[in-house]
């Protein structure tokens, strides 16, 4: 299975992806240079369900929130929120059939 992207959210500043492989899912973000700084963990948040994902800060550009479980969330179905300074947004994915 070759890696699925799903682009949830692209500015001119701010990029989230969501990226499906055999081994599981991630959400990258990627801001551009004059955007958001990805390394204050006050104004960037990953929420599941309710609650947050750890981030994983590779500089100030660039982010990724590992999302475990994967297939429980697909077979369940799950909500997804992504806070980064000003911006705010959620998406609902239904149980995969």
């Amino acid at each position: 299975m070759a890696d699925e992207n799903s682009v949830l959210y692209s500015s001119d500043d701010l990029t989230i992806t969501l990226i499906e492989s055999e081994t599981g899912a991630k959400i990258t973000l990627a801001s551009s240079p004059e955007g958001p700084d990805l390394r204050s963990e006050h104004d960037v948040v990953v929420v599941i369900d309710g609650q947050g994902v750890p981030l994983d800060v590779h500089d100030s550009d660039n982010a990724t929130a590992t999302l475990t479980d994967w297939d429980k969330l697909c077979g369940k179905g799950f909500q997804l929120m992504i806070r980064v300074e000003e911006f705010f947004d959620g998406w609902v994915f239904d149980p995969a059939p």
